[in-house]
């Protein structure tokens, strides 16, 4: 007899969303090689973004992921760089 629940049966991998500027590029690939197939890496990398655009697109990604996923969120550089370091704290 057949399992009709085949295909929701196989357990899904955990995933990891790693989102940046361009300091993340890479990180999902180093990631990746440590931890082997344990876990589903997924990466944006969005050079020259401020941390609140970054935030932004983070947060339309977070809300596809479970509750036993991770994210990884790099930035700032460039708001500290434009002088916007205020803004940043404050939110």
């Amino acid at each position: 007899m057949k399992n009709k629940n085949n295909c929701t049966s196989k357990q899904q991998r955990s995933k990891i969303l790693i989102i940046g500027d361009s300091h993340a590029r890479g990180c999902g690939a180093e990631l990746l090689n440590s931890l082997g197939k344990t876990l589903e890496v997924m990466g944006a990398v969005m050079p020259g973004s401020s941390l609140e655009h970054i935030t932004r697109s983070a947060r339309r990604e977070v809300s596809q992921l479970h509750h036993d996923d991770g994210v990884v969120i790099l930035g700032g550089a460039n708001d500290i760089n434009t002088n916007e370091s205020k803004l940043v704290s404050n939110t």
